[in-house]
């Protein structure tokens, strides 16, 4: 529901013709996803990119951001971990992870986790990783269109660093090589 409602976004962002075709491609097929398997709920960050962990001394990693803690469904924290508008969102980290990588990813989270909600999570891994990249997507849309204007107290380096990120993440090429990975 959130991505619908965010999606009247894209066509007011000024978005290349040919984006906004793939856009509609993937909204058409999230649009036709059913799974009727069980749905995992767990506390999760919600705002898990790479940029809002710290990694201590010994090599744990710390969530930084829990103002956003909730329960829901893992698979949005493990995509929004990994996707390209997350893992290019924080300077100082970015990076752009190539498949194996994001396996590679999966399958330590899975070895971390009880059996159980690693195989529960399993199946809805791709459907929620292309639903989070289609949300976040859409609310940078949106931000294209209303700037810093959704977030009046931003510094104003921190708001041309998301306008640059916005553009990045809008770019066919970029929505064509993250809508690949489940083409």
């Amino acid at each position: 529901a959130q991505v619908e409602r965010q999606a009247a976004w894209f066509e007011r962002a000024g978005l290349a013709p040919n984006a906004l075709a793939l856009l509609e491609r993937e909204l058409d097929d999230a649009r036709a996803f059913r799974c009727a398997a069980p749905v995992p709920i767990t506390l999760v960050g919600s705002d898990v990119h790479p940029g809002n962990f710290l990694i201590d001394d010994a090599g744990k990693a710390w969530f930084t951001d829990l103002e956003k803690a909730q329960y829901g469904h893992p698979a949005i924290d493990l995509a929004h971990a990994s996707l390209y508008t997350s893992t290019m969102w924080e300077r100082e980290v970015a990076a752009v992870l190539a498949p194996d990588e994001v396996t590679a990813f999966h399958e330590a989270w899975e070895a971390a986790v009880p059996p159980a909600l690693a195989e529960a999570v399993r199946l809805w891994r791709q459907p929620l990783r292309r639903l989070t990249w289609l949300r976040t997507l859409s609310w940078m849309a949106r931000w294209r269109v209303e700037g810093s204007a959704l977030s009046p107290d931003m510094p104003d380096s921190l708001a041309a660093h998301m306008d640059a990120h916005a553009v990045d993440v809008l770019r066919p090429e970029i929505i064509g090589r993250v809508a690949a990975e489940w083409r």
